[in-house]
């Protein structure tokens, strides 16, 4: 191969050339056996998906080590994809012909986000598989653009938010964080001066800020559903609310509720 190269599926046994500096990255699906004759040392710039029945080995008959992908992304056209970063899922899933589609993206490992993460005008289901979410060093933002529901995982967000940034259209508009995410989030934020979000949220995870949004008229616009919630230690400071919806909770609460909706 002549420069970097991005296929879908290496399949077969031969060898396999690189020139210098190009790289190789198989998004799909990779097996059988190949010699890189060009290269000594026991790696190569090649990314290759989880779990590949593939042997590469290099001029001296050494195993040679590959990159595995942190992302699978599956929904509309793409069927389990792999990508390295968020970024190169995202830009996938906004690619994608299916527009009216979910699309799952499932953690491989532990990934660290940018400082502004923004994400496709889609519903995006974010299934972590037990790993980590971490935060950049200053924080994080996350940009919801239409729909997000975060699953299975591990969130160390304490200095970051999870804003509310439609692009077009005020239907099936949501954020939810399942009981099975845990960890700590600094703020969910909608300033949108658009509807209508749902904000759905369980104990299992530290929030300490939710803030809705209203129309210029003054009328409020955000929903906030509560589940499970026991204590009112547990609760976020919750700003703004047009509504606020307790299912399966048992709280006794005092003191101006005037941002309740």
């Amino acid at each position: 191969m002549s420069g970097d190269a991005r296929i879908e599926q290496l399949s077969g046994n031969g060898e396999l050339r690189l020139a210098e500096d190009a790289s190789l990255y198989v998004t799909r699906q990779a097996q059988g056996t190949y010699r890189m004759p060009e290269v000594s040392g026991q790696s190569a710039p090649i990314t290759l998906p989880k779990d590949s029945a593939i042997t590469i080995t290099n001029q001296n008959g050494e195993a040679i080590t590959y990159a595995v992908p942190a992302i699978l992304v599956s929904g509309g056209d793409l069927a389990s994809a792999s990508f390295v970063d968020m970024e190169e899922a995202f830009a996938a899933i906004a690619a994608d012909t299916q527009t009216d589609a979910v699309y799952t993206i499932t953690l491989l490992d532990d990934v660290q986000l940018e400082e502004t993460l923004v994400l496709p005008n889609t519903a995006i289901v974010l299934d972590g598989a037990q790993h980590t979410i971490r935060e950049a060093a200053d924080g994080s933002t996350i940009d919801v653009t239409k729909a997000l529901t975060i699953r299975n995982a591990q969130l160390e967000l304490s200095d970051s938010v999870i804003h509310y940034a439609p692009i077009s259209g005020t239907k099936d508009r949501w954020i939810r964080l399942e009981e099975t995410v845990s960890g700590s989030l600094k703020e969910i934020l909608d300033d949108s001066q658009r509807g209508y979000l749902d904000i759905s949220l369980y104990p299992s995870v530290q929030v300490e800020r939710v803030v809705g949004t209203s129309r210029s008229s003054g009328s409020r616009l955000t929903d906030l559903i509560l589940n499970g919630y026991q204590d009112t230690a547990d609760l976020p400071e919750i700003v703004n609310m047009a509504a606020v919806e307790l299912a399966g909770c048992t709280l006794t609460i005092s003191g101006d509720q005037s941002n309740l909706g």
